[in-house]
């Protein structure tokens, strides 16, 4: 099983070296639509790898967001504080045990 899980994380991040390389040759060339078939079939290729590494025990919610419960729990030795200055404003967000705030 160990062996199943990491070929597919091996193939998981070739595919993802592949995507990033056609990347590269996006911004290094005249911006185009050369490129996009290419990198919808990574794309969707990258999709199918993944999903068949969630099926995995353990791994159900590989490369997808936390929660809020998952945030919540990651404050379990103390609050986490992110602040977010920009031309549009100042912001807080707070995550506590209790909950999330943005002031």
């Amino acid at each position: 099983m160990q062996t199943a899980r990491q070929d597919l994380v091996n193939h998981r991040n070739a595919v993802q070296a592949r995507i990033n390389a056609v990347r590269m040759r996006q911004t290094s060339s005249l911006p185009g639509l050369n490129h996009l078939p290419e990198t919808v079939s990574l794309m969707c290729a990258l999709e199918l790898i993944e999903s068949d590494i969630r099926r995995h025990p353990g791994l159900e919610r590989f490369q997808r967001p936390l929660t809020e419960d998952d945030l919540r729990s990651l404050a379990s030795e103390g609050p986490i504080l992110c602040f977010i200055i920009n031309k549009a404003g100042s912001y807080l967000i707070a995550v506590t045990q209790d909950g999330i705030t943005v002031q």
